[in-house]
């Protein structure tokens, strides 16, 4: 809203004192912080998203953990359809032997 300071003004008798409007255009990436381990760093300045140690070390860990989730899926998902496949065998040779009788 670019006449939010009239209104302020108008509307409410409220005077800015000290304020820095901020658009979304003006609004620049942050440098990154030198503290940050060399590999965190390096993720955060490939990936382009300005953060700091901590919250690049969360991301890291919660994408690892996403990663061991989806294996585990997988494995359970590749369990369950050999065994499915192996009870759907072990009927089909049940019938056939059993019309052999």
């Amino acid at each position: 809203m670019p006449d939010l300071g009239r209104r302020l003004r108008e509307e409410f008798n409220l005077v800015p004192s000290r304020v820095q409007w901020v658009t979304a255009w003006s609004i620049r990436n942050r440098e990154l912080e030198s503290r940050s381990l060399p590999f965190l760093k390096t993720l955060a300045r490939i990936s382009g998203w300005p953060l700091n140690r901590y919250q690049t070390l969360a991301l890291v860990i919660f994408s690892s953990v996403l990663a061991l989730d989806l294996l585990f899926w997988e494995l359970f998902f590749g369990t369950a359809l050999n065994w499915i496949s192996q009870a759907a065998s072990d009927i089909s040779h049940f019938v056939e032997n059993s019309q052999g009788l």
